[in-house]
């Protein structure tokens, strides 16, 4: 047992490290893009603070608060004492204010996560209201349930179990909806006639909806290992924060940047509005893809007035 909790623990440590590399690689190319994309367009406004670039300063805050409170663990674990057990007796203190903390991270990564998410659904159904009730129900149910345990949590050193269970059921709920509902509108989008946007939303649709699917699936996986009271519990709590930093870059960077194809010319990344890159017509079924020029001046005013 003792050597299944620190070698767990040591265990994370390494994965989450990695995960917040590849974490923080994204969040700097994406970085570069926009702004390269500001500058290019010599705007007078500055850099455009909507949700999606406060979305994305949010997260990687989370993420790497989250990764320096399990180094600081990790570090006064091995290092504080020399005492045989030392470390098995320090992470086995639930009561541990930077558990606590790493918690509260964990449980903001999620907030920020199925946001994210549901803005997509939101933007990609045509800004209709009606498709985003149900994950916007849960989503708020999601933050009333975790706040509730983290009230428990501060009060008696411990997370509820049943608060925690009730948490994970509204993720997956708002995480399947979306992945669902975001796969359908897409896929149905594929019988567009054009060559170039067929290949263009198969792409969309490769990012968007495996995306989706890997919180989907990350908060299946954790209701398994938390039923099953399995010891990769612990790692799967570890790395949510990073999970969830990775599948929201890979949607800012491959969606709200976007790539297209103008005619038969070979292909060039072509940055677009953060709010999408589709143009849903309400007269029709159809999604379409704007055609964008390199030479476009301002590329998100056609857009935005599109979507």
């Amino acid at each position: 047992m003792a050597i299944s909790l620190v070698a767990l623990n040591m265990a994370s440590v390494v994965l989450e490290s990695l995960l917040y590399g590849a974490f923080l690689i994204l969040f700097s190319a994406g970085l570069y893009l926009r702004i390269s994309r500001h500058l290019s367009q010599s705007s007078r406004n500055g850099l455009c603070w909507n949700p999606v670039v406060i979305s994305t300063v949010a997260i990687f805050l989370t993420c790497t608060g989250h990764w320096i409170l399990t180094l600081v663990r990790f570090f006064r674990a091995f290092l504080e004492s020399e005492a045989p057990g030392a470390a098995l007796a320090y992470y086995s203190c639930s009561s541990d204010l930077l558990v606590r903390v790493g918690g509260i991270l964990t449980i903001i990564a999620l907030w920020i996560g199925d946001a994210v998410i549901i803005h997509r659904l939101w933007v990609i159904w045509n800004r209709n209201p009606r498709v985003v009730i149900l994950p916007v129900l849960s989503w708020c149910g999601l933050i009333i349930v975790s706040l509730v345990g983290l009230i428990m949590a501060f009060k008696h050193a411990q997370y509820n179990k049943g608060a925690m269970i009730v948490s994970w059921i509204f993720e997956a709920l708002t995480n399947v909806y979306c992945t669902a509902f975001i796969a359908g509108r897409l896929w149905s989008a594929r019988q567009a006639p054009q060559k170039s946007q067929a290949k263009l939303l198969t792409s969309v649709l490769a990012v968007t909806v495996e995306s989706a699917a890997i919180l989907a699936t990350w908060t299946i996986f954790f209701a398994v290992t938390s039923e099953t009271q399995s010891p990769l519990l612990l790692i799967v709590m570890n790395l949510t924060a990073q999970i969830i930093g990775l599948t929201n870059m890979l949607i800012h960077i491959r969606i709200g940047l976007g790539w297209s194809t103008h005619g038969d010319n070979s292909t060039g990344v072509v940055m677009t509005s953060d709010a999408s890159i589709f143009a849903v017509k309400t007269e029709s079924s159809e999604l379409r893809i704007p055609h964008l020029r390199r030479s476009q001046a301002h590329p998100d005013n056609e857009l935005q007035s599109r979507v």
